[in-house]
């Protein structure tokens, strides 16, 4: 008879112990598996809060206390575009979706006010929220207020002569074609950010009321808020010293970062659960198989008198647990597989760590019968 006859023959007879350590083999192998999805879920879910998140950042006084007629510079704006590379600012490697207004005061059309935006939404009245819209015509886009064209956005209201309106603030005029109508303020007019620059290219007559913007990337967001604060001060409302930058930022990833901290410590605690689980596999599988060997020490006795040698005994033992790890690792496997709905290398990779662990313990266990002392145990009573 093989030995692999024997091992079966002697799982048979103890059906009770092999279908326990089989369900010990099973939980330590399943529980592995979804132990490795729950890491995962937790790791993509890292990985999608980063994508997904977006950091709003607001252009404030030096106290935090204002982010509204701020009489800025519109160099200031410029440099966050990336518009001041030559003077080394490159602030715009790590932010997107600049918005800025700056507002004039008109005399043409009387009592009108000329707000030049940088993109549509930088005006909060014209946005869902806000309660206002834009409807631009045919053949142009929110891209035309990025640059500097003599265009201009009417009220709906607004009755005109002709595809243009004069418009004058008592220093300058000029006739801006009308491409749209909004439903925002009234008596409000809105042009591109840049087209009241008459000096080079740069803004002397106006200055940014707002801005905001966002970071590009939540995975380099210190990096980002270092570059920043090169540019604009940190909102302090406690802080009246006189040596502040004339602007702060405020960086609103409070919420970002209490989800990356819950998230990282759920990771944390998985993989710190893991090599737990494993020694408690492997504990469990050493005493499960004590006792099941404890009650079997004549029946390798009586091997060892039948001309065994104790390796071979040995051997019979351990493909026993082997055999039992193999049937209830496979099955832990499909019950954990089912339980994650889905399956991985990774997944397969913890399994087998718990199969291991646990054929660890049983055969530290196992080994014991290699010490078997068979004329001792031989004159003891039943």
């Amino acid at each position: 008879m093989s030995m692999w006859q024997v091992t079966i023959c002697a799982m048979a007879r103890r059906r009770r112990w092999t279908i326990l350590l089989i369900l010990i083999a099973l939980l330590v192998t399943g529980t592995a598996m979804v132990l490795c999805m729950l890491t995962v879920r937790q790791e993509a879910a890292l990985e999608k809060t980063m994508d997904n998140t977006v950091i709003s950042c607001v252009v404030t006084d030096p106290w935090g206390t204002g982010q509204d007629n701020l009489h800025m510079a519109t160099g200031f704006v410029d440099l966050l575009c990336g518009l001041r590379h030559e003077k080394g600012y490159y602030q715009d490697e790590y932010i997107k979706n600049v918005r800025s207004k700056a507002s004039i005061k008109l005399i043409k059309p009387q009592e009108y006010t000329m707000v030049c935006l940088l993109t549509s939404d930088s005006d909060y009245s014209l946005t869902d929220a806000g309660g206002g819209s834009m409807t631009l015509f045919d053949g142009w886009d929110d891209s035309v207020f990025a640059g500097d064209r003599e265009v201009c956005v009417i009220p709906r209201g607004l009755a005109v002569d002709g595809e243009y309106i004069e418009i004058d603030n008592g220093s300058f005029s000029v006739a801006l074609r009308i491409i749209g109508t909004h439903t925002g303020p009234e008596k409000t007019l809105y042009c591109p950010f840049h087209a009241m620059d008459f000096h080079d290219g740069q803004s002397y007559m106006v200055t940014a009321d707002s801005c905001s913007f966002d970071i590009k990337d939540a995975r380099r967001l210190d990096e980002a808020k270092a570059s920043l604060y090169e540019v604009f001060g940190e909102p302090n409302a406690d802080d009246h010293a006189g040596s502040r930058p004339a602007f702060a930022v405020r960086i609103n990833d409070d919420i970002l970062r209490s989800t990356l901290k819950e998230i990282r410590g759920n990771i944390r605690t998985l993989h710190l659960l893991t090599p737990i689980l494993l020694l408690i596999g492997a504990a469990v599988g050493f005493f499960a198989a004590y006792l099941s060997t404890q009650s079997r020490l004549r029946e390798y006795a009586v091997m060892r008198c039948l001309g065994m040698k104790r390796g071979e005994v040995f051997r019979v033992a351990l493909s026993e647990h082997l055999l039992i790890a193999l049937v209830g690792g496979v099955v832990g496997a499909a019950v954990g597989i089912a339980l994650s709905g889905t399956f991985t290398l990774r997944m397969l990779l913890y399994g087998a760590g718990g199969v291991f662990a646990f054929l660890i313990g049983t055969a530290s266990s196992v080994s014991r019968v290699t010490r078997i002392n068979v004329m001792k145990l031989m004159k003891t009573e039943e």
